[in-house]
């Protein structure tokens, strides 16, 4: 009898393991796109980073100038001081965490279609303010720029929209009402979600004062910065996102994922 209900438990820990990943699991799937995106541009910008503190010229060579209309690209994973890329990363680690909390809101698929538009305008945001910079630069002086800080504004942009139209699903988590994915919260989970909502609610008007109160600071004004490539690069972030919430509600009709289930 011992070694059965031994053998009890030993499967009843498996169960419960099992069921603790495979919660982890659904929890992540949500998100794979932006933590795909964290992850590729950290690896690639360090690795550039280190290759140009090893070979000091290359930094000229992968720069965005006039002569140089490569780095239309290879310029968004330069950094040449360690400082620089650092104040990059938190950044974009931070705006990642807050997207995924405002999303959290939506059913599954919902939130995997935003996170995948949030990856593919992180790159496009920086791509194409540094295109638009390039021109600029064909008729003006030439001077180099580096950074991946159009992309990073490019998130910003899309944090932004996400986390405006999120706010009827924010408010009526918190009254408890069904949300976009047709479900009530559980009396167990409830009041964290709420909790995440009320900071979302909280994170929209920050946002929306920061920029209409300060845009100097809310663009990163200062000596050396490039405040064109921030300013594309949000802008260009917000237009796309604004793009897809025009279309998502049919989407969602289509695909009948705002039903109950």
């Amino acid at each position: 009898m011992r070694k059965k209900r031994g053998g009890k438990r030993a499967a009843e820990r498996s169960r419960r393991a099992r069921n603790a990943r495979e919660s982890i699991s659904m929890t992540l799937e949500g998100y794979r796109a932006v933590i795909a995106v964290v992850v590729v541009f950290t690896l690639i910008s360090y690795g550039v980073h280190l290759a140009v503190e090893s070979n000091p010229p290359l930094a000229q060579l992968l720069s965005l100038s006039r002569d140089s209309p490569w780095g239309v690209l290879t310029s968004l994973f330069l950094h040449v001081e360690a400082e620089h890329l650092l104040s990059n990363l938190e950044a974009l680690f931070a705006v990642s965490i807050l997207f995924c909390a405002v999303i959290h809101v939506y059913p599954l698929k919902m939130r995997k279609m935003w996170s995948s538009v949030f990856a593919a305008l992180f790159f496009v945001s920086g791509a194409g303010s540094n295109a638009v910079e390039y021109l600029i630069l064909l008729t003006g002086r030439n001077v180099r720029s580096w950074g991946g800080s159009g992309m990073v504004y490019g998130a910003m942009g899309v944090l932004m929209v996400a986390a405006i139209a999120s706010v009827p699903d924010q408010v009526a988590r918190i009254a408890g009402k069904r949300t976009a994915s047709g479900r009530r919260s559980s009396p167990l989970t409830g009041l964290a979600k709420r909790l995440l909502s009320a900071f979302s609610l909280v994170l929209v008007a920050f946002l929306l004062w920061g920029l209409f109160t300060d845009m100097g600071g809310f663009f990163g004004e200062g000596p050396n910065i490039d405040l064109t490539s921030h300013v594309l690069g949000f802008l260009i972030g917000m237009a796309g996102a604004t793009g897809f919430f025009i279309r998502a509600p049919r989407q969602r009709n289509r695909s009948g994922s705002s039903r109950p289930r």
